[in-house]
This record gives structure tokens, C-alpha cells and sequence, in this order.
């Protein structure tokens, strides 16, 4: 079998990075070649795990990407004449048009695989995919955005039951966004980018049988595409799915090497028999994306449960900055900047997560019962925390009103309660077979 060169477009948020890593060191160890897209700022994270980068500086059309323009840039813009006249001139479309088929140029891949976050980028490609007879398939580091019988979106956090009404959810999403368009239809003079896409759509010629598709959250979605989800279908609510998306599994890249405190190696290796481990981290963008006083109130309650449980050791992941402001440590605390995850995981028995996919994956994988404190509602977080709990696979709580009371309690449970292990031993074993990035690649489309 001949070598391939594979070109990810990911957007460039390190979770999505790392969602791949695992199918790309799969890729290279079969001797394919493997690229990152990305903003040069993202390269020496991606080097750093050894693969190869080209510079991708440009945004995606049509996805809002002026407002990071707006809030990032240093050039002199007037927000909404500017926007505006971006959007009229099609500046965004054509400077992505530009660095996109620059990096053909460059890279020449034989198999583009495109994050789903940033799909309208598929418009641009279209063209020069038949041309250059490049393969194609998008990939999606969250569970499934479509709606289907018996799924709700992903920023829902809605434990399902029986008498659950689904659609009522949709409904109300799809209401909202509906009003968003007509706003933004109005604010840019037709220019919103529903009508954008839709317009592109046509002028690239592309056939009706891979139409946008609304009928999903976050992203335009286009119809009989391979879509590669990142992830386990068993984690999903339903079993259900359409034809073109496959669940290729976890694909975790165990290998991954990260700098930290040998302090911690010296925490692990001192556990006794006795202690029990809980590792808290709330992600990498937690300061970001957070409501601080959130977070605050959240790690004064851990703390608080900390003092309580004194036969646990605790590794928290959290900045000095709010370490320094919550103050008032108990000695089984542990505090650091940089955790190897993967590392600490394989000895703990709980993790006390923000609730992104990886993480999930990542203990999941290990048998570690979760508790999950989704920071960021507007995405997956809320969702795969209801996940977490409608299979048993660990408990959640709210950020804003736990109380350190209620907090011990669910960690007690989840300590105490061997049903937690055995489901996520089951949940394994029930899971099928990873699709190998051989498979993969043949269920890539040649247009």
C-alpha cells in the first residue's frame, strides 16, 4: 500500500488537537505523512508531539470569525463597517481561498481530513478536491451535533428519561437561531451567513446530494459526507446514526509527552494502600471561558471536602493566580500548573472533570469514575455530563450552587459505590472494535 500524506485542518483549540494526535501517530507509524493546518502560534505544541505544520493564518468564511478578528487584531478596525464591508466584498471567503490552496500548493496531501468546526471551508475546497483528486472526510472531536430521535444538543444538560420530549429542544434551539438570522440578516443587509453559505454553495458548483444541512447545532453540516467522530458511539444517549458518520473510537494518543513537577512522581509513589486518589482538572481554557466567581466558589468547596476527607490525597490542576486567591489549602492538597494526565489518571479513583470528550475518553478508558463540572455551557461540556450520569459512568454538579456538602457526598458515592467501576467495566467490554486508520482512510470520499 502505497504512503499517503494527510493534511488535518483542525481548528486551531488544543482539545481538537489532541482528539487527533491518536490517529495521527497511528498514520505515521504506518509510514503516511502527517500535517497540521495551523496558526503558527499552535506549531510548537504540535511539534512538540512530533508532527509536521504549515501555516494556516486565515479564518473560516461565514462562521463568525470577524468577531475573533475584532477582538484579536491589531490593525485599526471599525467593527461593523468593516464587517460589513468584509462581508459584501467576500474578503474573508477569498483570503481563505488564498492560504487554503496555498497550503495544496505547499503540502500537496493526498487526504484532507476537515474539523467539522470549521466545515465551510469544504465550499472553498470543493474545487480544487476534484482537480487534484484529493480524498476527503470531515472529522468531529465532540459527539454527534445532528439532531436524531432521541438526542438532544450538545449544550443541553438534561438527564434524559422516558418521558423526555426531545423535540421541545430542538424546537427552542432552532427558534433562537432562527431569530439570530433574521437579526444578522437585517444587521448585514442580507449578508448573514446563512445566505453566505448558500450563495458560495452554488457558485462552486457543488451537487445538491452534499447540501448544507441546518438541522444540527454549531456548524453547517453538508449531506453524504464522511464524518470520523472521534469518539465511541456508546457514549451517545441513542444508538442511532446516519449513514455517513462512523465512530472511530477514542483513539488516545497514550504516547504524548509533557513536561511537569517530578513532585508529582514522588506524590504517586508515596500512596499507601489507604489513600485514594481524586485528580481535579477543569481543562485547559477553564480561565477563559469560566465565570470566575464560578470556579472560585467551586475550589473553595473542593477544599472544604478536602479538610473533610482526610484519608484522600488530592492533585489539582489549577493556575497559582487562583490557587493564591482561594488560599487556605488542606496538607492533602496538591497544587500545579502542569499535570500529566494520563500519568496521574492511572492511579486515581475519582476524576473530578470540566467534562470535555478527551478527558471523558481518557478516564473512561482507564475504568476512573467521573464527577463532572461542566465550565463551559455553550458547548459539549453540559451534555457529556448528562452522558456521564444517564450511563452510570460516574455523577455531575453545578459549578455556581455546589455546596461542599453535597460535593463530599457524590465523592463518598462514588468512592463507596463499586456499581460506578463495574459500569464503566461493562460500558468497555460493550464497546466495538477502533476503526484502524487503514479503514479510515478507505471510507475517505474521492469526489
Amino acid at each position: 500500500m502505497m504512503a499517503d500524506t494527510l493534511l488535518f485542518l483542525m481548528s486551531p483549540a488544543k482539545g481538537h488537537l489532541n482528539a487527533t494526535f491518536g490517529l495521527a501517530r497511528s498514520a505515521v507509524q504506518q509510514g503516511d505523512r502527517v500535517v497540521y493546518g495551523l496558526p503558527s502560534e499552535l506549531h510548537p505544541y504540535v511539534s512538540v508531539v512530533g508532527f509536521e505544520c504549515v501555516r494556516l493564518e486565515s479564518f473560516p468564511f461565514a462562521l463568525n470569525g470577524e468577531q475573533i478578528l475584532d477582538k484579536y487584531t491589531t490593525q485599526s478596525r471599525i467593527k461593523y463597517l468593516d464587517n460589513l464591508l468584509d462581508r459584501f466584498y467576500d474578503k474573508f471567503y477569498e483570503n481563505r481561498q488564498k492560504t487554503l490552496i496555498s497550503v495544496l500548493e505547499q503540502i500537496k496531501p493526498t487526504i484532507i481530513f476537515l474539523d467539522s468546526f470549521q466545515s465551510t471551508d469544504f465550499i472553498i475546497l470543493y474545487p480544487e478536491l476534484k482537480r487534484r483528486k484529493i480524498r476527503f472526510a470531515f472529522i468531529q472531536t465532540m459527539l454527534s451535533l445532528h439532531q436524531q430521535a432521541d438526542n438532544l444538543p450538545l449544550f443541553c444538560d438534561i438527564v434524559p428519561t422516558p418521558k423526555t420530549n426531545f423535540i421541545f429542544y430542538w424546537q427552542k434551539y432552532y427558534f433562537v437561531r432562527y431569530l439570530k438570522n433574521i437579526w444578522n440578516n437585517l444587521r448585514f443587509l442580507g449578508r448573514n451567513n446563512q445566505s453566505m453559505v448558500k450563495r458560495k454553495f452554488y457558485q462552486q458548483h457543488i451537487p445538491d446530494k452534499y447540501l448544507y444541512d441546518y438541522q444540527q447545532i454549531h456548524r453547517v453540516g453538508f449531506r453524504n459526507i464522511p464524518e470520523f467522530i472521534v469518539s465511541p458511539l456508546g457514549l451517545e444517549f441513542c444508538k442511532t446514526k446516519l449513514s455517513y458518520q462512523y465512530y472511530v473510537g477514542s483513539h488516545i494518543n497514550w504516547e504524548r509527552k509533557q513536561n511537569y513537577n517530578k513532585k508529582i512522581d514522588e506524590i504517586l509513589d508515596s500512596l499507601s494502600s489507604d489513600n485514594k486518589l481524586i485528580y481535579c482538572s477543569l481543562g485547559t481554557i477553564y480561565s477563559f471561558v469560566g465565570n470566575r466567581k464560578n470556579i472560585i466558589h467551586f475550589y473553595k468547596q473542593l477544599a472544604k471536602v478536602a479538610q473533610k476527607l482526610t484519608q484522600c490525597v488530592f492533585i489539582i490542576n489549577l493556575s497559582h493566580e487562583y490557587a493564591k486567591e482561594i488560599g487556605n489549602w488542606p496538607n492533602n492538597v496538591h497544587i500545579f500548573e502542569e499535570v500529566p494526565q494520563l500519568v496521574v489518571l492511572k492511579k486515581s479513583a475519582i476524576f473530578v472533570t470540566h467534562g470535555g470528550l478527551n478527558s471523558v475518553k481518557e478516564a473512561l478508558e482507564l475504568g476512573i469514575p467521573l464527577l463532572a463540572y461542566p465550565v463551559d455551557m455553550r458547548f459539549e461540556q453540559p451534555s457529556n455530563a448528562a452522558k456521564i450520569v444517564f450511563h452510570g459512568l460516574g455523577l455531575k454538579g453545578d459549578l455556581k450552587s455546589e455546596t461542599y456538602s453535597s460535593m463530599a457526598k457524590k465523592i463518598e458515592k462514588l468512592l463507596i459505590e463499586a456499581h460506578y467501576k463495574e459500569n464503566i467495566k461493562v460500558f468497555n467490554e460493550s464497546l466495538c472494535s477502533y476503526f484502524t486508520i487503514s479503514e479510515i482512510k478507505e471510507k475517505t470520499l474521492l469526489f
